[in-house]
């Protein structure tokens, strides 16, 4: 992607993929300006707004928290979210992001309630069943967590995401046998999840 943009460093499409690309690996700081760069280029794109909130709520609640930093981070992000609520109000987008941005401040009930709500407006969008799963993780929901993971993954069976979420749900619940299943194909799809390791 960033060999295609040196070629074409004005497609905000491609822009908003490199900034995707770094937030699934985690990577806020990366992302950031692929993805202001492509919010410039396409200033109406609600995925762009999305996940630049994204990005900058990741940066304001995980990575800088009581930063100088911290509270431009936030106003970026209620921007983000006031735009949506205007723009895509009752959309399932709008209930995602929200979800994201209260997942990012550790406040999980509220996330879970959003992304649940996003779900029933949108059985299929994509990873809802893995975060919802993860946070049913958190909240110590064995059996809502398993189910969730496992719906992922029959979506999805390479996720390596959701078979180290599930591998660890089992093994937290006595299943060491299939954890270690499930932690050994993560490892094989992916040898970057430390995590399964």
């Amino acid at each position: 992607l960033q060999a295609a943009h040196t070629v074409k460093k004005d497609d905000p499409l491609l822009l908003w993929a490199i900034g995707s690309l770094a937030m699934l690996h985690g990577n806020a700081e990366v992302a950031v300006p692929y993805l202001q760069q492509s919010f410039k280029l396409d200033p109406k794109n609600p995925r762009v707004i999305w996940l630049l909130g994204d990005a900058y709520a990741d940066l304001a609640y995980r990575r800088n928290e009581g930063s100088s930093n911290s509270a431009h981070y936030q106003r970026m992000v209620n921007e983000g979210l006031a735009w949506m609520a205007q723009h895509y109000p009752n959309s399932p987008l709008l209930h995602v992001f929200r979800g994201d941005v209260y997942a990012a401040r550790k406040a999980t009930l509220p996330a879970l309630r959003e992304y649940q709500i996003a779900l029933k407006m949108d059985p299929d969008w994509p990873d809802l069943h893995l975060l919802i799963g993860s946070l049913d993780e958190i909240l110590d929901r064995w059996d809502d967590a398993q189910r969730e993971l496992q719906l992922q993954i029959k979506e999805n069976p390479g996720d390596t995401r959701a078979l180290v979420e599930l591998g660890v749900v089992y093994e937290r619940t006595g299943h060491n046998q299939e954890a270690v299943g499930l932690l050994e194909k993560a490892i094989q799809r992916d040898r970057q999840s430390y995590k399964a390791e």
